[in-house]
């Protein structure tokens, strides 16, 4: 997890109860920042049969491409579980690609894409809610720096569905080079170069940090059901001191 960023657990009962246990193992459960489907619950249910397929791609059969869930908020959830209670009968894929490998070949080819990712403040958007930040954001700090092997990343907001179409902070004629830098990422944490794939079974919990790694899913055919929930970044990092690693 603290190498690669995700970790897949295997032989977790095939019920909510798996997750559950370990999502608490890991940190304080975060509770649902959305208003569908259980606001008022720790953990959502995602069931591609229900009624909210027909306006959120994350409920539907479509493929769902990489991206950072809570990228329209100030402070979006440090890691997600995620665990299959019903495979697809075909498809269903999860991709996966690591942001912070992605930030280091780009400041190493391309400085100046690089200098506008991390610098210019970008605005995503969802429901009223607004965050105006880097699309990738560094320590300033040397000392903030115990995770990732001492890299100054900190973290990435990267969704092209809540990227505002109004970038209030960029100039009219810097579009072009904004919009470079920003294709250049996308295409980079979409190649075979950065992308991981893996098929869930309904005994595997996948856990990853929203922070560092964007995800997506392949599309697919019959219902699928999903259970997943939130953790703090703090609580996150905080269980990382705990067992001694960094």
């Amino acid at each position: 997890m603290w190498q690669y960023g995700l970790c897949v657990l295997k032989g977790s009962p095939s019920n909510p109860s798996g997750i559950h246990g370990i999502s608490k193992k890991l940190a304080d459960v975060k509770s649902h920042y959305r208003e569908y489907p259980d606001d008022n619950k720790r953990y959502s249910e995602i069931d591609s049969t229900n009624q909210f397929a027909d306006f959120d791609l994350g409920f539907s059969d479509l493929a769902l491409s990489t991206h950072t869930d809570n990228s329209d908020m100030e402070y979006p959830a440090g890691a997600l579980a995620l665990q299959v209670m019903k495979k697809a009968e075909q498809g269903g894929e999860s991709i996966l690609a690591d942001c912070m490998k992605a930030t280091e070949i780009i400041r190493k080819e391309d400085p100046e894409a690089f200098h506008v990712l991390t610098t210019w403040p970008m605005a995503n958007a969802f429901h009223g809610s607004v965050s105006l930040a880097p699309m990738i954001e560094l320590h300033n700090n040397s000392s903030c720096r115990i995770m990732n092997g001492g890299s100054d990343f900190k973290r990435v907001k990267f969704c092209e569905l809540s990227r505002s179409s109004w970038q209030p902070m960029i100039d009219q004629e810097d579009m072009p080079e904004f919009y470079r830098a920003v294709k250049l990422f996308s295409e980079l944490i979409t190649s075979p170069r950065l992308l991981f794939e893996t098929l869930l079974e309904p005994d595997d919990i996948l856990v990853f940090d929203n922070w560092r790694l964007v995800h997506g899913r392949r599309a697919f055919q019959g219902s699928r059901k999903l259970i997943g929930c939130f953790i703090t970044h703090e609580d996150f990092v905080y269980k990382g001191r705990q067992a001694g690693v960094f």
